[in-house]
C-alpha cells in the first residue's frame, strides 16, 4: 500500500477520538483537529504496543475461559502465565492465531496498534503516521 495522505486518513479514521498530534521543531506537542489542518503530513497518534496489553484487554480478545483452561493446564506451554502473557505468546509463537474483527475493533478503541491492509505497525511508525507509547528516540537515548 502506498504512503499516501489519503491512505493514512483511512488508517486514522479506524482511531476515531484519539488524540492527534504532532511534534513541531521545538518538541511540544499540539493536539490536532482533524480537518482544520494545513499540515496534516506532520500528523500522528500515539498508541500502545500489543505487548503492553493489560489482563483485562487479553481476556476480552482470548476469552475469560480460554485463559483459565490455558493458564491452569499443566500441560499447557502457558500453564501458570497471566492472560496478558498467554496473549502475547499466541500472537508471537502461533502463526495460526488471528484476531477478529470485533477484537481488532475494541483493541483500536483502547488505544493499541494493529497491522492494517497489509501495512504493519513498524511500517506505520517508519511512516510517521503512530508512534508507540513507551518508546524514545536514538538521539534521547
Amino acid at each position: 500500500m502506498e504512503n499516501t495522505l489519503e491512505n493514512k486518513a483511512k488508517f486514522l479514521a479506524l482511531y476515531w477520538g484519539q488524540r492527534l498530534m504532532r511534534e513541531e521543531m521545538d518538541s511540544k506537542l499540539y493536539f490536532c483537529k482533524p480537518g482544520k489542518d494545513s499540515d496534516f503530513e506532520l500528523n500522528y497518534i500515539e498508541l500502545k504496543p500489543l505487548s503492553s496489553i493489560s489482563d483485562e484487554d487479553a481476556e476480552y480478545c482470548i476469552g475469560k475461559t480460554e485463559c483459565s483452561m490455558r493458564k491452569n493446564d499443566p500441560n499447557s506451554g502457558d500453564y501458570g502465565m497471566s492472560p496478558s502473557s498467554i496473549f502475547v505468546n499466541s500472537m508471537i509463537g502461533d502463526s495460526s492465531y488471528h484476531i477478529g474483527r470485533r477484537e481488532a475493533d475494541y483493541l483500536r478503541s483502547k488505544g493499541y496498534a494493529l497491522p492494517w491492509m497489509g501495512v504493519t505497525v513498524e511500517e506505520q511508525v517508519n511512516r510517521g503516521w503512530i508512534k508507540l507509547k513507551g518508546e524514545t528516540k536514538q538521539s534521547e537515548i
